[in-house]
Formats: structure tokens, sequence, C-alpha cells
């Protein structure tokens, strides 16, 4: 995936440490983290993949175009005493609102719950 202000344009006065802030204002999120994505390919792609996964939270919502499409993704940790499904809901609908806002009324908004703590 690359960096919002290259790939997203109109998305740039949102950048994706403040899309992170926004998550984490969430009631029921614990922490955020970059998305988990596939883990298919050799060991030595995968170890070199977790090792250059930066450190959370700083841009843990990641954003992406292709053919003009928006897609922004992230993982997120709940409370224990939270509904997750509910919290990730109102996850997607903070980032929804947020590439609404920025004119992507058709952004597909992907959260996956990575821990219940």
């Amino acid at each position: 995936m690359t960096g919002m202000a290259d790939s997203v344009g109109t998305l740039a006065s949102v950048d994706a440490d403040e899309l992170t802030r926004r998550v984490l204002r969430v009631p029921g999120v614990r922490d955020v983290y970059r998305p988990v994505t596939s883990l298919t390919g050799t060991p030595a792609t995968l170890a070199r993949w977790i090792k250059s996964t930066p450190a959370k939270p700083s841009g843990a919502v990641e954003l992406n175009t292709k053919d003009g499409h928006v897609s922004i993704e992230t993982s997120i940790a709940t409370d224990r005493d939270a509904r997750s499904v509910i919290v990730a809901r109102e996850v997607a609908d903070v980032l929804r609102g947020a590439a609404e806002e920025a004119g992507h009324t058709d952004a597909t908004v992907r959260v996956q719950i990575s821990r219940i703590a």
C-alpha cells in the first residue's frame, strides 16, 4: 500500500495519522494496528514483512486507490467489556465518514478485530 498523499489525492486533507487518532477516539477501541494482509508467500518474505511493519499506532490506518477507487483498512483491539462487532462497525462508520467528507462516497472500508483485551 502506498502513502495517502501519493495515492488518494482528495483525502490529502486527512492523513493516516489523523484517521488513526479518530479510530482511537471511538469508544471501545483499545488500540489500532496496521491491517493484517494475506499471509501467503515464502517464510523469508513473511519475515521481511513482519520486520518492516512500523510500530503502532502511527499510520495504522492504510489508504489505497486502484483505478480511482479508495479503500481504507485498519485492525483494532477492543476492550473486553465492549461489544466488538458494534465497535468495529462504529470504526468503519468513522472511516467511511472521512472518505465521504473528501468526496469518496463509494470507498471500501475494512476493519479487522485483531484482539479483545
